[in-house]
């Protein structure tokens, strides 16, 4: 009984300062008539370890999304899920930006965030 109890608290200690770091925003797009620029600051004393986006979605022509080192032309149906490295540290932001360049109409989910 008492190894179960050390066992949980050791697991809840661990997904607690797992998570205390991380950030996230999800951004669905369908209005194509501006651009958007979103920047994700990482706390200085927190531990990352990965930059992660994950894009879904249709446009009637060419759109560029940039995220953190990715930058990349979307037309069409995509789907797409993108996973750098990311500690924080003298790189302590990580910016997302949407240009709809060529694209009028559509609808694009896109998740990003740092962890």
């Amino acid at each position: 009984m008492k190894n179960r109890l050390i066992f949980l608290f050791l697991l809840f200690a661990i997904v607690t300062l797992n998570s205390c770091y991380q950030k996230s925003q999800t951004v669905v797009i369908t209005d194509f008539s501006n651009s958007i620029i979103d920047t994700l600051k990482a706390k200085k004393s927190g531990h990352y370890g990965a930059a992660i986006m994950e894009i879904e979605g249709h446009s009637n022509d060419t759109i560029i999304i940039s995220f953190y080192n990715f930058k990349r032309k979307f037309s069409g149906n995509f789907k797409k899920s993108i996973n750098m490295d990311f500690y924080g540290g003298l790189n302590s932001h990580v910016i997302f930006k949407f240009n709809p360049y060529k694209a009028t109409s559509g609808e694009i989910k896109v998740k990003y965030g740092i962890y």
